[in-house]
């Protein structure tokens, strides 16, 4: 039995079956459009919606003073609108001023009179909630300060007049803009890379990192002919042509690596030619997609091999790619509290490839190793395995 031929004849097929196509090519898509936005977001930089429920001054004020911040651009717009966006992951935040805002701090009570609403993957939270909790604290000791003034000058016998209490206001305001600032040296260090080349490899990472989790929801689904070794036909023509089975199951797998392969070069083009950047970027990305790829096949073929059923694997699928992508930290990292998950996903190819992504070179050995562990492990477990496919 020509191991070249099976592996011919499993690629045809391949292409002829037009569900996994669609996978690869839903791949293809989300990976992109994944970077289109993370490029989009970048550009925006660090922008945050601000949606004011408040009718009173204080609102207003409030607003006023969260335009001039110089720490992140600020979009007013509707809450509908703006949780769209954070849920498609375009803002790092949302800050919606309560209704009661303007009451409160007129009776001097400023808690709970904002809410907050992050991102995915807001990566500065506490510059937007300092500058945001800053505002209302201004305002709030501005308030005191004014009725404290009033309470005393009365007790004492005399007159807080209206002039009095504008130009008290404006002494604050003056106090906010200049009075209060804190002079800080500080000194950009540079590192071996420019920004400008690090940001630009932000979309390519992005796209390398939605391809990786799709590209295992297609492994998982592709590696139903591993179930199919089973029948009896099948191994008794194994048997008569003196074919050990790890070879088929090699011959078989290798096409599978092809078309995945293939398809993350087409996300690479189809993201350099709408997005733009350095082909050095997307380079970079090779090698540790094919430590995963290669991984992630050995895993998949250890995993099918376990279920042995075909119903089952169809509805594990989806939750092992989502928990792979969680526990890999493709979307975040893991929180600290998780210690012992965060070691247990040392075993996943999925979390080598995420951090090999930002240092190829100190990873490459762990990966590899990694990748060999679970070729191996996938060989011997599906050679060895009494699966059994329904005829």
């Amino acid at each position: 039995m020509n191991l070249i031929y099976l592996m011919k004849i499993r690629l045809k097929r391949s292409f002829k079956e037009p569900i996994l196509i669609i996978f690869i090519l839903v791949a293809i898509l989300v990976s992109t459009g994944a970077a289109y936005f993370s490029k989009e977001r970048m550009e925006m930089g660090l922008t945050v919606a601000v949606i004011s429920e408040d009718e009173g001054e204080m609102g207003e004020r409030v607003l006023d003073i969260l335009r001039g911040n110089k720490e992140f651009r600020m979009l007013e717009t509707e809450k509908d609108k703006g949780l769209k966006l954070l849920k498609q992951d375009r803002l790092e935040a949302m800050i919606v001023i309560s209704s009661n805002l303007t009451e409160k701090l007129k009776a001097g009570d400023y808690t709970n009179t904002m809410e907050l609403y992050l991102s995915p993957s807001a990566k500065a939270p506490a510059t937007v909630s300092e500058v945001a909790i800053n505002a209302v604290m201004m305002l709030w000791v501005e308030e005191a300060v004014v009725e404290k003034t009033k309470d005393y000058i009365r007790e004492q016998g005399g007159e807080y007049t209206p002039r009095d209490e504008i130009i008290q206001r404006k002494r604050n305001e003056d106090l906010w803009e200049s009075g209060s600032e804190i002079g800080i040296k500080w000194t950009l260090v540079e590192g071996d890379e420019e920004p400008e080349v690090a940001a630009a490899r932000e979309p390519v990472d992005v796209n390398a990192k939605w391809f990786s989790v799709l590209c295992l929801f297609f492994l998982l689904s592709d590696g139903i002919w591993v179930l199919d070794l089973g029948k009896r036909g099948l191994s008794n023509r194994l048997r008569q042509g003196d074919v050990p089975k790890w070879k088929l199951i090699c011959a078989g797998s290798i096409p599978t690596f092809i078309i995945s392969f293939s398809g993350y070069i087409v996300s690479c083009i189809a993201t350099l030619i709408i997005l733009g950047g350095g082909v050095l970027a997307v380079l970079k990305t090779l090698l540790p997609m094919v430590i995963y790829l290669f991984g992630s096949v050995g895993m998949t073929l250890f995993v099918i091999s376990a279920i042995k059923n075909n119903l089952s694997l169809m509805f594990l699928t989806p939750a092992i790619t989502f928990l792979s992508a969680i526990f890999s930290g493709v979307f975040s990292q893991m929180p600290k509290w998780a210690y012992v998950l965060e070691k247990l996903s040392l075993v996943l190819p999925g979390k080598w490839f995420v951090v090999s992504l930002e240092n190829a070179e100190a990873i490459f050995p762990g990966a590899l190793m990694l990748s060999l562990f679970w070729i191996c492990a996938g060989l011997v477990f599906s050679a060895f395995s009494k699966t059994k496919a329904p005829s």
